[in-house]
């Protein structure tokens, strides 16, 4: 980039950055919460991701992968690849769901539980054709490929490794495995339905985040930024995620092409937080994200109305007896937010789902934010 247009673009920055600060206070939206781990009857449950039409994805407690939208039928079992030696188990391990009904992840092989997984697969499933092996790229070591996003075209973006070294992949049930056209080593984060790849690049000198689209990388820099860490990507090609200007305290961002980078911590009151990370982002710019207090993780929500809150403040206080809301890791276009929840007495977290309450009068039947953008991941 050049001196004028970074300018320009740090301007840009700039001025987005005064607008949040002075914005008014606005009420937040109002949430429901449930315990996904009770959605399934004499079984337990971990969801992992959702769609904009709140299927949740996860494994069920006998280690099946599931598909479970509440109060809409059984939970569909989406299978698992098959084994690869004999007495090898298999492990199918979701990681995303598109607004079809695809699934990608990854699928494990075991001897037992106890024991390091020794072959590693991505898939895609699709319903009517059930479970697909993604595929694996030529290399002199243990292949492996793992799948992390899908899009609402089926396409999955993911990884292939071999020794020490990583590629991007995308596969889709019409084009196959392909790796992406470009040298650059990065951790595949999400893939919008633009075909735009995201994608973090994490060594022992570098933290840095790249958006791969139709043949361009673009980093996604800020002035005076000296990392970015981004989790996820929107189909209008916004990004969240964590950056910094000194290595030491981290803020979430959001970041918009044209506009730049900005720090959703700007504003100055930030319920609290002195270090947060931006996790998930829908298409209307909302996110939610954990952060750090100085003693305690939370969860948080942002919209440019209401800044950024604490997750649990947006619930009845009296449904929140006996629970802690940890971190806030997806938000789909319905504003539904997936979180991991501690039960007090328990052992270990959950996945908690939460719903925003609809609005009385005319407008009943949409929840905070009316801005409704097409949306697919």
């Amino acid at each position: 980039m050049n001196d004028a247009r970074f300018l320009r673009a740090a301007g840009r920055t700039l001025l987005w950055s005064l607008c949040l600060a002075a914005l008014p206070a606005a009420a937040a939206p109002r949430y429901t919460f449930v315990d996904t781990a009770t959605l399934i009857p004499g079984h337990t449950f971990q969801a992992a991701a959702f769609n904009d039409r709140g299927a949740l994805v996860g494994t069920r407690g006998d280690g099946h992968a599931v598909i479970v939208t509440p109060g809409r039928g059984e939970p569909i079992d989406i299978g698992t690849l098959p084994s690869q030696s004999p007495g090898f188990e298999t492990r199918p391990a979701p990681a995303a769901i598109n607004n079809h009904g695809q699934v990608t992840g990854t699928v494990y092989y075991n001897t037992n539980e106890n024991d390091p997984p020794v072959i590693v697969r991505g898939f895609l499933y699709t319903p009517g054709i059930g479970m697909t092996d993604i595929g694996l790229l030529p290399t002199p070591y243990l292949p492996t490929t793992y799948g992390t996003g899908l899009n609402d075209r089926g396409v999955v973006v993911g990884m292939s490794v071999g020794g020490t070294r990583w590629e991007t992949v995308t596969y889709s049930l019409g084009r196959g495995l392909e790796v992406l056209p470009t040298a650059l080593d990065v951790q595949p984060k999400g893939i919008n339905d633009r075909g735009q790849i995201l994608g973090t690049l994490l060594t022992n000198a570098q933290v840095a985040s790249y958006i791969y689209d139709r043949g361009t990388v673009t980093e996604i820099q800020g002035a005076g930024v000296v990392y970015v860490y981004a989790y996820d990507i929107n189909d209008r090609g916004w990004v969240t995620g964590q950056m910094s200007r000194d290595r030491v305290r981290g803020q979430a961002f959001l970041y918009k092409p044209g506009t730049g980078i900005v720090d959703l911590m700007a504003g100055g009151v930030n319920d609290g937080f002195i270090n947060t990370t931006g996790l998930g982002l829908n298409n209307r710019g909302q996110v939610v994200g954990s952060g750090w207090n100085g003693s305690d993780t939370a969860g948080f929500y942002f919209d440019e109305e209401t800044g950024i809150v604490q997750l649990s403040k947006l619930v009845a206080p009296a449904d929140l007896v006996g629970w802690r809301l940890w971190d806030a890791f997806a938000i789909n276009d319905r504003g539904q937010i997936l979180a991991y929840g501690l039960r007090d007495g328990s052992s270990g977290a959950t996945v908690v789902l939460l719903t925003p309450v609809k609005k009385a009068g005319p407008d009943g039947d949409h929840d905070h934010n009316h801005d409704h953008s097409p949306r697919g991941r």
